[in-house]
């Protein structure tokens, strides 16, 4: 952990603070995972994911075919669900290689708080993570340092940020390092 804060500090948050930005979001992105693999959730995770994306999916058809059978005036029976939602990208694939997404780990995460031994203040900075919309570097702002190359990080709050999350990472990291 401390390497990361050091190698961050090299970049200087001042003249590198979207340098520092895409090696936080990294770091995170890298550390969550390890702390759910090496705890053997992955495969949870990923139920939790598919179960969840099914729903969506089910839902965004259900709508369209709602539409289709309003629109046009057809009955239930005439609609070919198997070949319509073959024409749609609500099927739902399993692929159990797929990388889940940062914000569905650390909602996982949050959703099972003994991970992080029920820790009130630290489940409290990984939430503010997931959903800030204020002043607080968030997910979303991670994504874009890496994502869009004219998103900006605001050096002084990024680096609150970092120091903020150091508490959340930490345990993480020696949770990883403990499986070992």
């Amino acid at each position: 952990m401390d390497a990361l804060f050091d190698s961050i500090q090299f970049l200087n948050f001042k003249k590198h603070a979207d340098m520092a930005g895409i090696a936080l979001r990294c770091y995170v992105d890298m550390l969550v995972y390890q702390f759910l693999y090496k705890k053997k959730l992955l495969g949870e995770l990923y139920k939790d994911d598919l179960a969840n994306l099914t729903a969506h999916n089910e839902k965004k058809y259900a709508a369209l075919k709602q539409y289709i059978q309003t629109t046009y005036a057809v009955g239930d029976d005439e609609v070919n669900d198997e070949e319509l939602k073959g024409y749609t990208r609500f099927n739902t694939k399993e692929n159990p290689n797929k990388i889940p997404e940062l914000g569905n780990m650390i909602a996982y995460i949050l959703k099972n708080p003994d991970l992080l031994n029920n820790n009130t203040r630290l489940l409290e900075v990984l939430k503010k993570f997931k959903n800030s919309r204020s002043t607080f570097v968030d997910l979303t702002s991670c994504n874009m340092f890496v994502h869009n190359e004219y998103y900006s990080a605001n050096d002084s709050i990024l680096e609150a940020c970092a120091n903020e999350l150091a508490p959340v990472l930490d345990a993480m990291y020696k949770s990883i390092v403990d499986e070992k």
